[in-house]
């Protein structure tokens, strides 16, 4: 392999993985995002559930004070447009984390050719030296063979 090769795949190999390593951290902080939207869905889940026995609780035991209940009436929509911006949001995050993971599979390919190229080029690289180290050997061999046939 000539040498100006060897170093444009080296150093393409250095900006694929240093791509690759951004792939993946671009990744995790969308997989975080999701796991925070998922924890907002569930906090807001659980806090209507909650109010939704505290108020069918206090309809049945105190059936005079309206306070509680118009109050639930009046937070309620507003709960539930929460819970539907969350729910968007996290379809959102989601098709962003599918977008990342592919780029992610993009860089690990990409990576993984540059470095099998590599690898391949070593390979040939060794066998050429095997080669010229045996076709020294076979002329030492010869070289000698032929001394001893003088020296008879």
């Amino acid at each position: 392999m000539k040498p100006a090769r060897l170093k444009a795949l080296t150093s393409l190999l250095t900006l694929q993985k240093r791509n690759t390593t951004l792939a993946r951290t671009e990744l995790a902080h969308c997989l975080a995002e999701e796991k925070r939207l998922e924890n907002s869905m569930s906090e807001l889940k659980a806090q209507m559930q909650e109010n939704r026995i505290l108020v069918s609780q206090a309809r049945e035991e105190e059936a005079q004070d309206l306070t509680l209940w118009n109050g639930y009436r009046y937070w309620l929509p507003i709960a539930q447009e929460e819970m539907d911006r969350l729910e968007q949001a996290l379809d959102n995050a989601r098709a962003v984390s599918t977008a990342a993971r592919g780029r992610v599979m993009d860089c690990v390919r990409a990576q993984e050719a540059t470095d099998g190229l590599l690898r391949q080029d070593r390979l040939e690289q060794a066998d050429r030296l095997r080669q010229q180290e045996q076709v020294a050997l076979d002329e030492r061999a010869q070289h000698q063979k032929m001394l001893e046939e003088l020296e008879l």
